[in-house]
């Protein structure tokens, strides 16, 4: 596979991410958060921007269907700007992110806006580009 197409991969996984985070927020289910975990690898830390981290498959699993949920009624992820650097099985990368989300706190609560940093690892496996380490950096917007 040539680096071009390493490269074309990442992006399908990170926009498969927004996508299935996406969902999960707005249809929460064991399948949904499934979906959204299969992205990972086994031994993966997702940080999604709170400072709490999440390690190895289970946490994040349990994150997804459990935690998320309960803190977010919907979110619509826009990722932009990708730098990304493959060596062989193993990436980094980095993306711009909005974030349009709803807390799940009131029927009425307000949406809001989230700008921030992914930085990320990636490692390629029997089963393609798998997420190692998604680290979110949470940037308010200056009033």
């Amino acid at each position: 596979m040539s680096k071009l197409e390493d490269l074309e991969d990442i992006r399908q996984l990170k926009a498969l991410y927004a996508e299935r985070v996406d969902n999960n927020h707005r249809n929460p289910s064991h399948a949904t958060a499934v979906l959204a975990t299969a992205l990972f690898t086994d031994d993966a830390v997702l940080d999604p921007g709170s400072g709490v981290r999440y390690t190895g498959r289970a946490a994040i699993l349990n994150a997804f269907e459990n935690i998320f949920p309960a803190q977010t009624a919907w979110s619509t992820h826009y990722i932009v700007n990708p730098v990304i650097d493959v060596t062989g099985t193993t990436a980094t990368g980095r993306w711009y992110v909005l974030l349009y989300t709803q807390p799940n706190t009131t029927p009425s609560s307000s949406v809001f806006q989230v700008f921030g940093i992914y930085t990320e690892k990636y490692e390629k496996g029997l089963a393609g580009w798998r997420f190692k380490e998604v680290i979110a950096t949470i940037t308010p917007p200056k009033p």
